[in-house]
């Protein structure tokens, strides 16, 4: 007997977890498009484009889009919070929209020029990694030590609700 492929994944958590993923690619995507290396290349992991944006509502040429690797960050990231929603539960799965905002600014830190503490930056170097980049690993880096966090807080509490 063949068994479905999803056989074992929950509807919700699938769902949940596709959601979260184009909600995170746009706002990766989105962030990228100005805060992009020196290739100009924005999106994450999948380059989607190529961005010249200088400042907010000033390009130096025409910036380039790419729905079907657009759709491909998206599928990268929903097969990666659907696991994550199937190891901690469907709420997990958003644990990536809440980090994203934090992941813009550990990105900022991990590439700025000046650290807070006067630590020399970069750390990550721009011209070897794309910001992008960064802030997609960053972002989900941090969902998982979110939903980790919370898991585990959760079986630090336990005994302490019961007894």
């Amino acid at each position: 007997m063949v068994r479905p492929v999803l056989a074992g994944w929950s509807l919700p958590v699938l769902l949940v977890a596709l959601a979260s993923a184009a909600a995170v690619e746009s706002f990766v995507t989105a962030v990228t498009v100005l805060m992009h290396g020196p290739a100009h290349w924005y999106g994450a992991p999948i380059p989607v484009g190529q961005s010249y944006w200088t400042a907010i509502f000033q390009a130096e040429a025409e910036t380039s889009f790419s729905v079907i690797f657009f759709a491909l960050d998206v599928l990268t990231t929903w097969v990666i919070l659907a696991a994550l929603g199937r190891w901690a539960g469907w709420p997990s799965a958003l644990s990536a929209v809440v980090t994203a905002p934090v992941g813009v600014i550990a990105t900022l830190l991990l590439m700025g020029d000046r650290l807070p503490g006067g630590i020399p930056g970069p750390i990550v170097d721009p011209h070897l990694v794309p910001p992008a980049i960064v802030l997609w690993i960053a972002d989900l880096l941090l969902a998982f030590g979110l939903v980790w966090a919370i898991r585990a807080l959760g079986r630090t509490l336990r005994p302490l609700r019961s007894g």
